[in-house]
């Protein structure tokens, strides 16, 4: 994704959004196969010239890893790689591996003074711990979305993973993850409903948008791990859910069965 943006780009010059923290955030454990990326696209003057053996030396230029020509310092980093199967499982089962990399991914957000306690958007996500994460698997069909919600005990509220922006909610296809912040000391027990709901990603205007949307649907096939951090940002609690796979409409919300049956 980082390599998406101008590779000359520095952090002065790019604000995050608050959605692409709980992005980064969710995803520093794994950098999306940057080296074969870099690799087999087209390669920038800059990277060509950064390069040992197989593996380019990419410099890291802002806080979202853009990269630059010019080093900052002698030290060099090399990621151990390690083998994994994404057939069946999210990119984030290479943290579920290897705990100690939330605890990392946390201290990171702390250390660049990312984490708030007001509800906003924009540059600051709330703390990681405070948040509901799901594991998925779903299939988005002619421009669906799909996004999830959480009912508490005792609270009228619903706390949605999209926090209300349809920009927010997942368009992609396959295992993901995402997250529900909700308010802090919220416990597994307190989850009283889990529920999803499948939208159309725009606003269809022309005849041929309309005809797809139409038939815009959500295949929601798996809820395969629903938890959250403990004090030392570590995996913990898992709320137990009911689930069976189901197809939802544009338009349609349904909910998921939580605890044992």
């Amino acid at each position: 994704t980082e390599l998406r943006q101008p590779f000359e780009r520095r952090a002065s010059e790019r604000r995050e959004t608050h959605e692409g923290l709980r992005v980064r955030a969710r995803n520093i454990g794994e950098r999306e196969h940057l080296e074969r990326r870099v690799l087999t696209d087209p390669l920038p003057a800059l990277v060509r010239e950064h390069v040992r053996g197989a593996h380019p030396e990419l410099l890291i230029a802002s806080v979202n890893n853009n990269f630059a020509d010019q080093r900052t310092s002698d030290l060099r980093f090399s990621l151990y790689p390690i083998p994994v199967d994404l057939t069946k499982a999210s990119r984030e089962v290479v943290m579920d591996k290897q705990t100690w990399i939330y605890r990392v991914m946390a201290e990171e957000m702390i250390r660049e003074k990312k984490i708030t306690t007001e509800r906003t958007l924009g540059e600051s996500i709330t703390d990681l711990r405070h948040y509901l994460y799901l594991d998925v698997q779903s299939t988005q069909r002619n421009g669906s979305v799909i996004s999830f919600a959480v009912k508490l005990k005792g609270d009228p509220k619903w706390y949605t993973s999209n926090l209300g922006i349809n920009s927010y909610k997942v368009e992609r296809s396959g295992y993901f993850r995402t997250t529900i912040p909700l308010p802090a000391g919220t416990k597994a027990e307190s989850i009283e409903r889990l529920a999803a709901r499948c939208d159309v990603g725009i606003n269809p205007r022309t005849r041929d948008e309309v005809t797809k949307a139409t038939t815009a649907a959500c295949d929601l096939q798996g809820v395969n791990k629903v938890f959250f951090l403990d004090r030392n940002f570590q995996p913990s609690t898992t709320v137990p859910v009911r689930f069976s796979p189901r197809s939802l409409a544009f338009g349609e919300v349904e909910e998921i069965g939580i605890g044992r049956r």
